[in-house]
């Protein structure tokens, strides 16, 4: 079926075979809003269909609560979890699969833990999460001296993701400069992910990549910061808000 229109169109037609209209409602509740899902219980008195419909309500109920326990359970481990790979892994699967619901309870523990390491991982979690309701925290995590490496460099890069905004911008194109190599690059690592994400820096944040592209430092094997501003700087690009940049 080609979208959930198509599929209540279906539903909605008697003629068509009842296998058919029961895909429909599989189709509906796989891909379809809450609205759309809604609109499918007018058929739930007929006799098959509605068999068909409160099984799908079913299956996506149980679907809704093995994610809920699966993130209280990676919750409770990168909270309180004794292993480090275990508590990372749990931050990894918050963030890669998009429980913003967690954003608040991931920023208590940046804000609450007495380890440095699970600090680091949460605000890992916070960068995969991308929450904007973050940013402030992170902001202040990047430039808290007193952090250690791990937090700041994560801290950083989650930047990239509110690199729309101005006085992000400011930060990054100060961090730029900051005393940490490693920390420089991450810098150049958000704005390189707030380029995918189609957000081009304004001007204060340009100057601070051509000064990076003096920036000799090599951070990892690849990690030549002077070449990776080169590279943010050089094509020209859709700018922000869809205007042609021909020239940096």
């Amino acid at each position: 079926m080609a979208s959930v229109e198509e599929a209540i169109s279906i539903l909605g037609d008697e003629g068509q075979a009842i296998r058919r209209r029961c895909l429909a409602v599989k189709a509906v509740y796989l891909l379809g809003n809450l609205e759309q899902r809604g609109a499918v219980m007018r058929w739930v008195r007929e006799p098959v269909l509605g068999a068909a419909i409160l099984w799908a309500h079913g299956r996506r109920f149980e679907r809704r609560k093995r994610r809920g326990a699966a993130l209280e359970e990676w919750m409770t481990e990168l909270a309180e979890g004794p292993d480090m790979n275990g508590y990372w892994d749990a931050a990894g699967k918050i963030g890669s699969l998009g429980f913003r619901r967690a954003t608040r309870s991931v920023m208590s523990i940046v804000r609450e833990s007495v380890e440095p390491n699970r600090r680091a991982a949460a605000l890992h979690a916070l960068w995969l999460l991308g929450d904007p309701r973050a940013t402030p925290l992170l902001l202040r995590v990047a430039a808290d001296d007193a952090a250690s490496e791990k937090e700041r460099i994560n801290a950083v890069e989650a930047l990239g993701m509110s690199a729309h905004r101005p006085h992000v911008q400011k930060a990054l194109a100060r961090y730029l400069s900051d005393p940490l190599p490693i920390v420089r690059y991450s810098a150049l690592c958000a704005v390189g992910a707030a380029w995918d994400c189609g957000s081009r820096p304004g001007p204060e944040l340009r100057e601070a990549l051509r000064r990076a592209t003096l920036d000799t430092t090599r951070v990892y094997e690849e990690g030549d910061v002077a070449r990776l501003a080169a590279q943010l700087l050089a094509p020209p690009q859709i700018g922000t808000f869809g205007v042609q940049e021909s020239s940096v």
